[in-house]
Protein backbone atom coordinates (compact mmCIF):
# COMPACT_ATOMS: atom_id res chain seq x y z
CA UNK A 1 0.00 0.00 0.00
CA UNK A 2 2.75 2.40 0.99
CA UNK A 3 4.73 1.40 -2.07
CA UNK A 4 1.75 2.11 -4.34
CA UNK A 5 1.24 5.49 -2.70
CA UNK A 6 4.89 6.39 -3.16
CA UNK A 7 4.68 5.41 -6.83
CA UNK A 8 1.64 7.61 -7.31
CA UNK A 9 3.28 10.60 -5.61
CA UNK A 10 6.45 10.12 -7.60
CA UNK A 11 4.49 9.86 -10.85
CA UNK A 12 2.52 13.05 -10.07
CA UNK A 13 5.73 14.95 -9.29
CA UNK A 14 7.31 13.70 -12.52
CA UNK A 15 4.31 14.79 -14.60
CA UNK A 16 4.28 18.20 -12.90
CA UNK A 17 8.00 18.64 -13.59
CA UNK A 18 7.63 17.70 -17.27
CA UNK A 19 4.61 19.95 -17.84
CA UNK A 20 6.26 22.87 -16.04
CA UNK A 21 9.40 22.43 -18.08
CA UNK A 22 7.49 22.36 -21.35
CA UNK A 23 5.52 25.46 -20.47
CA UNK A 24 8.68 27.31 -19.51
CA UNK A 25 10.29 26.50 -22.85
CA UNK A 26 7.24 27.32 -24.97
CA UNK A 27 6.02 30.48 -23.24
CA UNK A 28 8.18 32.98 -25.20
CA UNK A 29 6.80 31.75 -28.52
CA UNK A 30 3.17 31.97 -27.49
CA UNK A 31 3.32 35.48 -26.03
CA UNK A 32 1.11 37.89 -28.02
CA UNK A 33 3.17 39.84 -30.54
CA UNK A 34 3.63 43.52 -29.86
CA UNK A 35 1.77 45.85 -32.22
CA UNK A 36 4.94 47.85 -32.59
CA UNK A 37 7.56 46.28 -34.80
CA UNK A 38 10.27 48.51 -33.39
CA UNK A 39 10.49 49.37 -29.71
CA UNK A 40 10.18 53.11 -29.21
CA UNK A 41 11.60 52.71 -25.72
CA UNK A 42 14.94 51.34 -26.95
CA UNK A 43 15.22 53.40 -30.13
CA UNK A 44 16.74 56.74 -29.20
CA UNK A 45 15.85 58.20 -32.60
CA UNK A 46 12.18 58.05 -31.62
CA UNK A 47 12.71 60.82 -29.10
CA UNK A 48 12.97 63.30 -31.95
CA UNK A 49 9.48 62.38 -33.11
CA UNK A 50 8.44 62.96 -29.51
CA UNK A 51 10.03 66.42 -29.61
CA UNK A 52 8.11 67.18 -32.81
CA UNK A 53 4.81 66.05 -31.30
CA UNK A 54 5.42 67.85 -28.03
CA UNK A 55 6.28 71.08 -29.84
CA UNK A 56 3.01 70.96 -31.77
CA UNK A 57 0.99 70.05 -28.71
CA UNK A 58 2.40 72.92 -26.66
CA UNK A 59 2.84 75.36 -29.57
CA UNK A 60 6.51 75.56 -28.69
CA UNK A 61 8.30 77.38 -31.50
CA UNK A 62 11.73 77.07 -29.91
CA UNK A 63 11.40 73.31 -29.53
CA UNK A 64 10.27 72.85 -33.11
CA UNK A 65 13.02 75.15 -34.37
CA UNK A 66 15.60 72.87 -32.77
CA UNK A 67 14.63 70.14 -35.24
CA UNK A 68 15.16 72.25 -38.36
CA UNK A 69 18.76 72.24 -39.54
CA UNK A 70 20.83 74.76 -41.44
CA UNK A 71 19.65 73.33 -44.75
CA UNK A 72 16.05 74.15 -43.91
CA UNK A 73 12.79 72.26 -44.21
CA UNK A 74 11.19 71.24 -47.51
CA UNK A 75 7.40 71.42 -47.65
CA UNK A 76 5.38 69.89 -50.46
CA UNK A 77 1.71 70.67 -50.93
CA UNK A 78 -0.33 68.68 -53.42
CA UNK A 79 -4.06 68.75 -54.05
CA UNK A 80 -4.24 65.01 -54.51
CA UNK A 81 -8.01 64.91 -54.02
CA UNK A 82 -8.60 67.50 -56.74
CA UNK A 83 -8.10 71.22 -57.11
CA UNK A 84 -11.49 72.33 -58.41
CA UNK A 85 -10.03 74.18 -61.34
CA UNK A 86 -7.27 75.75 -59.25
CA UNK A 87 -9.62 77.36 -56.75
CA UNK A 88 -8.02 75.59 -53.78
CA UNK A 89 -4.57 77.03 -54.48
CA UNK A 90 -1.37 75.98 -56.20
CA UNK A 91 0.71 72.90 -55.56
CA UNK A 92 4.27 73.71 -54.56
CA UNK A 93 7.55 72.40 -53.23
CA UNK A 94 9.49 74.97 -51.26
CA UNK A 95 12.43 75.01 -48.88
CA UNK A 96 11.89 77.12 -45.77
CA UNK A 97 14.55 78.40 -43.39
CA UNK A 98 14.01 77.99 -39.66
CA UNK A 99 13.70 81.78 -39.42
CA UNK A 100 10.51 81.58 -41.48
CA UNK A 101 8.69 79.48 -38.88
CA UNK A 102 5.86 81.58 -37.47
CA UNK A 103 4.82 81.80 -33.83
CA UNK A 104 1.77 79.71 -34.74
CA UNK A 105 4.04 76.92 -36.00
CA UNK A 106 3.35 77.54 -39.64
CA UNK A 107 4.91 78.86 -42.82
CA UNK A 108 3.57 81.64 -45.01
CA UNK A 109 2.52 80.68 -48.54
CA UNK A 110 2.07 83.61 -50.87
CA UNK A 111 -1.55 84.23 -51.95
CA UNK A 112 -2.92 81.06 -50.34
CA UNK A 113 -3.55 79.22 -47.10
CA UNK A 114 -0.38 78.99 -44.97
CA UNK A 115 1.15 75.69 -43.94
CA UNK A 116 -0.17 75.01 -40.43
CA UNK A 117 1.58 72.15 -38.63
CA UNK A 118 -0.94 72.15 -35.78
CA UNK A 119 -3.74 71.70 -38.31
CA UNK A 120 -1.83 69.02 -40.23
CA UNK A 121 -1.13 66.79 -37.21
CA UNK A 122 -4.12 67.20 -34.85
CA UNK A 123 -4.35 63.60 -33.64
CA UNK A 124 -0.64 62.76 -33.54
CA UNK A 125 0.10 65.60 -31.15
CA UNK A 126 -2.43 64.23 -28.65
CA UNK A 127 -0.53 60.96 -28.31
CA UNK A 128 2.72 59.83 -26.75
CA UNK A 129 5.24 57.81 -28.75
CA UNK A 130 4.26 54.63 -26.94
CA UNK A 131 0.66 55.06 -28.14
CA UNK A 132 1.58 55.26 -31.82
CA UNK A 133 2.12 52.05 -33.78
CA UNK A 134 5.41 51.79 -35.65
CA UNK A 135 6.64 49.56 -38.46
CA UNK A 136 9.87 48.89 -40.38
CA UNK A 137 9.96 50.09 -43.97
CA UNK A 138 12.09 50.37 -47.08
CA UNK A 139 12.46 53.90 -48.43
CA UNK A 140 14.05 55.27 -51.62
CA UNK A 141 17.82 55.65 -51.37
CA UNK A 142 17.84 59.44 -51.68
CA UNK A 143 16.06 61.86 -49.38
CA UNK A 144 12.97 63.47 -50.96
CA UNK A 145 13.69 66.54 -53.08
CA UNK A 146 12.24 68.42 -56.03
CA UNK A 147 13.52 65.83 -58.52
CA UNK A 148 12.17 62.61 -57.00
CA UNK A 149 8.73 63.62 -55.73
CA UNK A 150 6.83 61.04 -57.79
CA UNK A 151 8.98 58.18 -56.50
CA UNK A 152 8.42 59.23 -52.91
CA UNK A 153 4.68 59.82 -53.30
CA UNK A 154 4.29 56.34 -54.80
CA UNK A 155 6.28 54.88 -51.90
CA UNK A 156 4.24 56.76 -49.31
CA UNK A 157 0.94 55.74 -50.89
CA UNK A 158 1.97 52.07 -50.83
CA UNK A 159 3.22 52.44 -47.26
CA UNK A 160 0.00 54.01 -45.97
CA UNK A 161 -2.24 51.54 -47.77
CA UNK A 162 -0.22 48.62 -46.36
CA UNK A 163 -1.06 49.33 -42.72
CA UNK A 164 -4.46 49.20 -40.98
CA UNK A 165 -4.00 52.72 -39.62
CA UNK A 166 -3.95 54.02 -43.19
CA UNK A 167 -7.58 53.10 -43.70
CA UNK A 168 -8.86 55.65 -41.21
CA UNK A 169 -6.04 58.17 -40.98
CA UNK A 170 -4.87 56.93 -37.57
CA UNK A 171 -1.31 58.15 -36.82
CA UNK A 172 1.54 55.66 -37.19
CA UNK A 173 5.29 55.71 -37.64
CA UNK A 174 7.56 53.94 -40.11
CA UNK A 175 11.30 53.61 -39.61
CA UNK A 176 14.04 52.50 -41.97
CA UNK A 177 15.99 49.35 -41.18
CA UNK A 178 19.07 51.37 -40.26
CA UNK A 179 16.83 53.58 -38.08
CA UNK A 180 18.10 56.74 -39.76
CA UNK A 181 14.81 57.74 -41.40
CA UNK A 182 11.53 58.04 -39.53
CA UNK A 183 8.19 59.11 -41.02
CA UNK A 184 5.26 60.19 -38.90
CA UNK A 185 2.04 59.64 -40.82
CA UNK A 186 -1.41 61.07 -40.26
CA UNK A 187 -2.84 60.23 -43.65
CA UNK A 188 -5.06 57.74 -45.44
CA UNK A 189 -5.71 56.33 -48.88
CA UNK A 190 -9.26 57.00 -50.10
CA UNK A 191 -10.32 55.52 -53.44
CA UNK A 192 -6.68 55.19 -54.40
CA UNK A 193 -5.81 58.76 -53.42
CA UNK A 194 -3.34 59.61 -50.64
CA UNK A 195 -4.51 62.52 -48.47
CA UNK A 196 -3.29 63.84 -45.15
CA UNK A 197 0.07 64.82 -43.69
CA UNK A 198 3.45 63.17 -43.25
CA UNK A 199 6.67 64.37 -41.62
CA UNK A 200 10.09 62.92 -42.36
CA UNK A 201 12.91 63.13 -39.83
CA UNK A 202 16.35 61.78 -40.66
CA UNK A 203 19.85 61.61 -39.32
CA UNK A 204 22.08 64.21 -40.96
CA UNK A 205 25.72 64.36 -39.89
CA UNK A 206 24.92 62.52 -36.70
CA UNK A 207 21.92 64.67 -35.77
CA UNK A 208 18.22 64.03 -36.39
CA UNK A 209 16.48 66.82 -38.29
CA UNK A 210 13.01 67.53 -39.61
CA UNK A 211 13.64 67.45 -43.36
CA UNK A 212 10.33 67.16 -45.18
CA UNK A 213 6.62 67.78 -44.68
CA UNK A 214 3.94 66.52 -47.07
CA UNK A 215 0.67 68.47 -47.06
CA UNK A 216 -1.64 66.37 -49.24
CA UNK A 217 -5.17 67.68 -49.57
Amino acid sequence: MKFTLIKKVTLCCLITFIVSGCMAKESPSIQPASKNSVSAEINSSFKHVGIFLNAIKNKNKQQLSSLIGANGLIIQREFTSGNRGGTRGKAFIKKYAVSELTNNLGFVVESQTPVDLIWLFPDSSKKSISEIANYPANFPVNFPNATNTDEWLDTLKLMVSSHPEGKDGVPFITVSKDQKIIILTEAQVIDGVLVGALALLAEVNGKFELLYIWDLR
